[in-house]
């Protein structure tokens, strides 16, 4: 490097806590210590080239490196490649991902989402979608030789709802700021595309939210069936990922919108 880097002023070699060769560079080490010169020779460093017009994915990398933080389990299927990655990332840039959802992409939150969203479509209901769950899902597509023809069908039909969603919320939706509700949408809005139903209008789904709001100090036994269901429908949120957990909270909801009086 033409003597432009040198070994820190208190470098201290390990192996006998000798400091004499600090401050030196490459060429100075050649001289005065060969056999430690030797020793960097020996270390190959690996060198990466990453292109991307994405300064905020760039900017991320670097802040993760530095931070020594792990890939999560969607950015280990992501790195996986196979049918479902472009499917996936298709589905993301739709308006509902880009615009309705409050919280952006990081970490491929988007990402997890969108294969939950095909993984139910794929088993036509509500299921567990815990990350060995997902990951079987996505070896599995990936290796069927009709993959791509399965994939690309599972996205046809998740577009179709998503499409039908996206007209309820507002641009950064508070509604959709967790990602359990998210998951309770979605699921709905299968059922409902399946009977031919429309979706709620947004201020259902505020009425909804409002009546989830009870004062959580008053005693259980002073509380309507109805408002206790509701109790249990912010407790199962605990469980995202759960199956018994989603169904419940869906049918909550599905109750809610045929009679909202019950729950009062």
């Amino acid at each position: 490097m033409e003597g432009k880097f040198a070994l820190a002023d208190d470098f201290v070699l390990l192996e006998d806590n000798n400091s004499d060769a600090a401050g030196l560079t490459y060429s100075e080490l050649e001289q005065d210590f060969p056999e430690l010169a030797a020793v960097f020779e020996a270390s190959p460093l690996d060198i990466m080239l990453i292109r991307s017009d994405d300064i905020e994915l760039i900017e991320e990398m670097f802040s993760r490196l530095n931070e020594a933080v792990p890939l999560n389990a969607a950015e280990k299927r992501n790195g996986k490649g196979g049918y479902l990655r472009p499917v996936v990332r298709h589905l993301v840039g739709t308006d509902f991902f880009e615009r309705k959802l409050p919280f952006r992409n990081n970490r491929y939150r988007h990402y997890d989402l969108a294969t939950k969203f095909l993984y139910w479509i794929d088993r036509d209901d509500a299921a567990d979608v815990k990350k060995q769950n997902l990951d079987d899902f996505w070896d599995a597509v990936k290796a069927d030789p009709g993959g791509e023809e399965w994939a690309r069908s599972l996205y046809d039909e998740a577009l179709e709802v998503v499409t039908a969603l996206t007209p309820t919320f507002e641009d950064g939706d508070k509604l959709l700021a967790s990602v359990g509700m998210v998951s309770v949408y979605f699921l709905l809005g299968m059922k409902r595309f399946e009977s031919g139903d429309n979706f709620p209008h947004r201020n259902e789904l505020e009425s909804f939210e409002r009546a989830r709001n009870i004062k959580r100090f008053n005693d259980e036994s002073e509380l309507t069936a109805g408002q206790r269901r509701l109790l249990e429908f912010d407790r199962r949120a605990q469980s995202p990922n759960d199956e018994a957990a989603l169904r419940y909270r869906v049918s909550v909801l599905e109750d809610f919108l045929r009679d909202p009086s019950v729950f009062a």
